[in-house]
């Protein structure tokens, strides 16, 4: 049997940590996105960038299993979160309401396969003890529980709702480094 000690021992392995925190940074980010991106738009109908971004999340599922098959997954990983950081510092500045119903459908799209990729890699890394990692990547979850505090207090202290997604572009650079280091197998 695993025990709790046993999943923490697999941190020991680079791979298995990489993809513990990049797992993580994912459920921190796209729990960030969602309580940012309604606060981006001074509207009453700006509820719909949430919803935008969770449909554009389903196109980029279904367009991500597609590639997959033919791509190495860390490879699309690294795309996609160049292409998520670029968004990301677009909505620093960007005012336009249309414009950031875009950027963050983008993002939702480009944040489609962060999770299955990083678990596939740490258990390809150790796949006698896919249990384990399997508990470690459920345990990162929990990281999305800082997200609402971290944007709140950023927004509290600089008074803007889109410097909030300095959290996230935070949590989205560290998985682009994560996806650069990771091998290609």
């Amino acid at each position: 049997s695993v025990g709790m000690i046993d999943c923490f021992r697999l941190l020991g392995n680079r791979t298995v940590a990489a993809c513990a925190l990049g797992v993580a940074c994912f459920i921190a980010s796209d729990v960030g996105i969602g309580f940012l991106s309604a606060r981006l738009i001074d509207n009453p109908n700006s509820i719909l960038t949430t919803t935008g971004f969770y449909a554009c999340r389903i196109v980029g599922t279904i367009v991500g299993a597609y590639v997959l098959l033919r791509v190495s997954d860390v490879k699309y990983l690294r795309w996609n979160m160049a292409l998520a950081l670029a968004v990301c510092c677009a909505l620093f500045f960007v005012r336009n309401a249309a414009a950031i119903y875009a950027l963050i459908g983008v993002l939702g799209f480009a944040m489609a396969c962060v999770f299955a990729t990083f678990y596939a890699v740490a258990t390809k890394a150790v796949p006698e003890q896919a249990n384990g990692v399997a508990g470690l990547m459920i345990m990162a979850i929990a990281a999305g529980a800082v997200s609402g505090p971290v944007c709140g207090a950023i927004i509290r202290w600089t008074g803007n709702p889109h410097l909030g997604m300095l959290f996230v572009a935070l949590c989205v650079g560290y998985m682009l480094w994560a996806s650069i280091k990771l091998k290609i197998k």
